[in-house]
């Protein structure tokens, strides 16, 4: 005879856990339904499902198609999504992040190098090859060194987050003791170029909440000794 609905729902339930793998689970529903499992169905003999699963796949698989759903499945993605995607999203950031800051000193160190390079000849204008076709070129060397430092990496350093500070020595013996007098020296004259610069984070206000501030410092120092040129009035 057939079984009632509330029964056919724990035949139906035991079923798909046992097409799920659920085989503990399984076990424990065979148990409890163990009578509604082993009644007479209208079509055939007394049937236990616990061997017919096995032995008449014809019957388990339509069964299953008809009643079964996967268990437990639902929404794991997105949970799975849940999870990884907040460490996932800090990693991707943070490597963002490192490789700009890295590109920003290595950067400041080329262009610091550039600027000395031209502030030891005494020179009041840049190179014309690096003049070409540039506008508002400052007259002096003083300035000209600043300028360079931009120039030299593509407008990459911008002048408002830049500070270049430039300390003069008479002599190798005296270079780095005190102060030293303010300006890009005279000839012959130990220079010492210190550059910083501010660089911001790409991300803005996600990479200040990870790494508590909207910026990152950089800095480059180097000491040079002028070429002995005729004294510069700037």
């Amino acid at each position: 005879m057939a079984l009632p609905d509330a029964q056919r729902r724990q035949v139906f339930k035991c079923l798909c856990l046992l097409e799920t793998d659920h085989l503990l689970e399984f076990t424990s529903c065979y148990q409890i339904n163990k009578t509604s499992l082993s009644r007479r169905t209208q079509n055939g003999p007394v049937i236990m499902f616990a061997e017919g699963l096995i032995n008449r796949p014809p019957i388990r698989g339509r069964i299953v198609r008809r009643f079964c759903k996967p268990l437990g499945r639902r929404g794991v993605a997105a949970t799975e999504f849940a999870l990884i995607s907040i460490p996932f999203f800090i990693i991707v950031i943070g490597c963002m992040e490192v490789a700009w800051q890295l590109a920003t000193g290595a950067a400041l160190d080329h262009a610091a190098l550039r600027a000395s390079r031209y502030g030891i000849t005494g020179s009041n204008t840049p190179p014309s090859w690096q003049t070409t076709g540039q506008e508002n070129v400052p007259t002096c060397r003083s300035q000209n060194i600043i300028w360079l430092v931009t120039q030299s990496t593509g407008g990459m350093l911008k002048v408002a987050n830049l500070t270049v500070t430039t300390a003069a020595w008479p002599n190798v013996s005296g270079a780095g003791t005190g102060t030293g007098t303010q300006g890009a020296g005279s000839g012959g004259q130990i220079i010492a170029y210190t550059l910083t610069y501010r660089q911001p984070f790409i991300t803005g206000l996600v990479a200040a909440s990870l790494f508590g501030g909207d910026s990152f410092t950089h800095q480059a120092f180097l000491m040079v000794k002028n070429e002995p040129f005729e004294n510069a009035a700037c």
